[in-house]
């Protein structure tokens, strides 16, 4: 019976509150009590958030800054291993598997610093949201001669802050000439 009260406590995370025994004689009782001691020393820290670090540089703020962050930091590489499609890796040579975890870190880098430029705009939305509403930009092109002519197709309103953001919106009234292969 000792035994069951125990793995119970410990499971629950509660067995230091209380205290506990059986009775050795006559039918089993448990008796228990609160060990009000340690509730009282627990309940000082109540509603207090105790980091300890070995980062003796930086303001308290900043070290608890940076506890925060570490949840986005997890669902960067998530979000890395699923968007980016960082797995599977097919290479079997060290330098090509390092070198293709470095492109999907470099992409992912390259999205969220694309989404901070478009939330300092005032755009809060997804990278993949964004590359919806692009995907309808299109480059004409025509062959005159030996030259090649292209033209971006003209942005529609909604897309016009997007490239605005991303500080590509003056590319749209350009005209690229280039020889033909």
């Amino acid at each position: 019976m000792l035994k069951r009260a125990t793995k119970i406590l410990v499971l629950l995370g509660a067995e230091r509150y209380f205290s506990y025994d059986v009775s050795p004689r006559g039918r089993p009782r448990l008796r228990f009590s609160l060990n009000q001691d340690e509730i009282e020393r627990c309940s000082r820290k109540d509603g207090v958030f105790v980091l300890r670090t070995n980062v003796l540089d930086l303001p308290p703020e900043e070290v608890v800054a940076a506890y925060k962050s570490l949840g986005s930091i997890e669902r960067a590489f998530r979000a890395l291993k699923s968007f980016v499609r960082i797995r599977p890796v097919y290479h079997r040579k060290d330098l090509r598997i390092r070198a293709h975890v470095f492109i999907c870190v470099l992409a992912y880098l390259l999205e969220k610093t694309l989404e901070h430029w478009m939330k300092k705009n005032g755009i809060a939305r997804t990278w993949p949201d964004v590359l919806s509403e692009l995907e309808t930009l299109r480059w004409s092109y025509i062959e005159v001669g030996k030259k090649k002519i292209g033209k971006p197709d003209r942005p529609k309103p909604e897309q016009i802050p997007i490239l605005e953001a991303l500080r590509i919106a003056g590319e749209f009234g350009r005209m690229e000439v280039s020889d033909r292969p």
